[in-house]
């Protein structure tokens, strides 16, 4: 799963205080909260580029919620999260289907 960093402003963003590019993917409760653990590792990513304007580059995503392979098959809303530079994307679909097709 990925996501686009997209940079909407003027001029060229660039990475002074050396944010990574770790972005985390939540699966939303039926309140529309993230299913979250209680503590979050973070593991080193690479850093984020310099963005021209209008540039977008494609980041992947962890999906962090735990216990995800449990899941029924179905439709779940996720958000993205991209932890250093405090962004959220706006709610998207996540699709689980049944591996085993058929059983």
């Amino acid at each position: 799963m990925s996501i686009d960093l997209v940079n909407a402003g003027d001029r060229m963003w660039v990475n002074y205080a050396g944010d990574h590019m770790t972005v985390h993917g939540w699966v939303l409760d039926e309140e529309g909260e993230p299913m979250k653990p209680g503590l979050s590792l973070f593991s080193q990513a690479p850093t984020l580029p310099d963005i021209e304007p209008g540039d977008r580059i494609s980041l992947r995503v962890d999906i962090a919620t735990r216990d995800i392979e449990d899941f029924t098959p179905g439709r779940y809303a996720v958000i993205a999260e991209l932890h250093d530079l405090g962004l959220t994307s706006s709610p998207g679909t996540l699709i689980l289907v049944d591996p085993t097709p058929g059983t």
